[in-house]
């Protein structure tokens, strides 16, 4: 069960990238944390994979507290993370579905273009009442028609560009390489030795700690 919770761990997030990049979920970084007959019940749903998989790591932890491994307390904790889980798809779903209206982006890319091109009249009259000779008020009028178009035709890009923080561009979230950072996290989490617990159980053997009070170790969880 314990495997079981980290694999789901990673195919949550995994399934939750493919979406959100808008790829076929039957892809290579999920092979290692999914099986034929679990890729299968996945893939009868067209969408919200993540959504099934927490649904498949709140049955094991359930199994767990059936065997006595947790208490009907922890799994009451761990339910409300899953629901965190669910909250946080269903968040970044909605970041990547939601686009700005075709209007409004018409309607600012217009008034950008408006505003560039009309421009020079106001500084052509700037330079006027700054100097007299014509080819100087020229020249510095087409100088600064030139700057103002750059800057605000590369504001309007990187604004396009930047409207979608989770697509496949550079500049966009790494989620693929912070979930490999999550795998390897879990996989230390399960797999790394604990030191045994100190405490209080019936049939403990008494032993004095470091600093010479007694304790009662209770073995290796």
């Amino acid at each position: 069960c314990l495997e079981d919770i980290r694999r789901y761990l990673c195919l949550y997030w995994f399934t939750m990238v493919n979406q959100l990049h808008q790829v076929d979920p039957r892809q290579e970084n999920i092979e290692e944390y999914i099986t034929e007959d679990e890729l299968a019940m996945l893939t009868k749903r067209r969408s919200n994979h993540a959504v099934i998989v927490v649904k498949w790591v709140g049955s094991r932890l359930m199994h767990l507290e059936q065997l006595g491994y947790i208490s009907p307390l922890q799994l009451h904790e761990t339910n409300d993370g899953l629901e965190g889980m669910i909250e946080a798809f269903d968040g970044l779903v909605k970041m990547k579905d939601t686009k700005v209206p075709f209007v409004v982006r018409q309607m600012c890319t217009g008034l950008t273009m408006f505003f560039v091109y009309v421009s020079p009249l106001s500084l052509a009259t700037t330079f006027r009442d700054m100097f007299t000779d014509f080819t100087t008020i020229l020249a510095r009028t087409l100088l600064s028609s030139f700057l103002v178009g750059v800057c605000y035709f590369s504001m309007n890009t990187t604004a396009r560009r930047l409207e979608d923080p989770l697509g496949l561009y550079d500049h966009d979230l790494p989620i693929t390489d912070m979930g490999r950072a999550l795998a390897q996290e879990l996989s230390g989490i399960f797999h790394e030795h604990i030191p045994p617990v100190v405490g209080v159980l019936e049939g403990g053997d008494e032993k004095k700690g470091p600093n010479g009070k007694k304790k009662v170790a209770v073995g290796k969880a």
